[in-house]
């Protein structure tokens, strides 16, 4: 689970070298940055040392419109497309960009 958002999520998606986890919700129009500790013996999966997220950014953007009054489908709202390890783009259905970088 993750507690950050006051609503559901609409996108998630890893860094290309996966350090870092991007969400979106459209719920509360915002989207955080995740950062992911992993010690040694998480990352080897001992000791029930699962890796835990911190989230390290979060940044207010404009809520994404659904493309029609009613449509109820909101993970088709947006999408999280990283250009670099540390750049995120936010791409709403109607092609509008928003980015951010961690």
């Amino acid at each position: 689970n993750i507690h950050g958002h006051k609503g559901p999520i609409t996108a998630v998606s890893f860094a290309p070298d996966g350090r870092y986890l991007a969400t979106y919700s459209n719920a509360d129009s915002h989207i955080s940055f995740w950062q992911m500790n992993i010690g040694l013996l998480g990352s080897i999966g001992m000791l029930n040392s699962a890796p835990q997220l911190r989230c390290i950014k979060t940044y207010q953007v404009p809520p994404v419109q659904p493309a029609s009054p009613g449509s109820q489908n909101h993970l088709k709202l947006a999408r999280l497309i990283w250009t670099s390890n540390r750049n995120v783009i936010l791409m709403a259905h109607d092609g509008k960009e928003h980015r951010f970088m961690v």
